[in-house]
């Protein structure tokens, strides 16, 4: 099974989790990391690699960070260096059950984290005006 990071500022990566596993129960395979501080030091990303391989079982860890460019994303950057694991920047809730829903059964960590982006974007919705 693909292994899944969540990644971001303050709490979002484990209250996602905790959102996530409130929809579709418990998960393995699958971590939240907490960034708290913006001037991240060696050891979390010492920290950020040892997750990065438990989680990985031989078909690759799609890491979802809440946004791109900010620290969370350039830590992940530097501790992905030959892993075998593909960045996805900007997660929204859909696009995490969508990527936990198909993980079991897709093998391309690629075509796992397309579907996600999908899911992302096909659940977004603007709504103007009265009911």
């Amino acid at each position: 099974m693909i292994g899944i990071l969540l990644l971001g500022h303050a709490r979002i990566a484990s209250e996602t989790r905790i959102a996530v596993e409130h929809i579709l129960g418990e998960q393995v395979q699958l971590q939240a990391v907490d960034i708290v501080h913006s001037d991240a030091s060696g050891g979390e990303e010492s920290d950020l690699n040892m997750v990065l391989d438990s989680l990985d079982e031989g078909l690759g860890v799609l890491v979802l960070v809440d946004l791109i460019g900010a620290t969370p994303w350039n830590m992940v950057n530097r501790a992905v260096a030959g892993k075998h694991v593909v960045l996805l920047g900007g997660f929204n809730l859909p696009a995490v059950i969508r990527a936990i829903s198909m993980r079991q059964e897709c093998v391309d960590l690629n075509q796992l984290a397309q579907s996600s982006v999908e899911a992302g974007k096909h659940y977004i919705r603007l709504k103007i005006g009265g009911l």
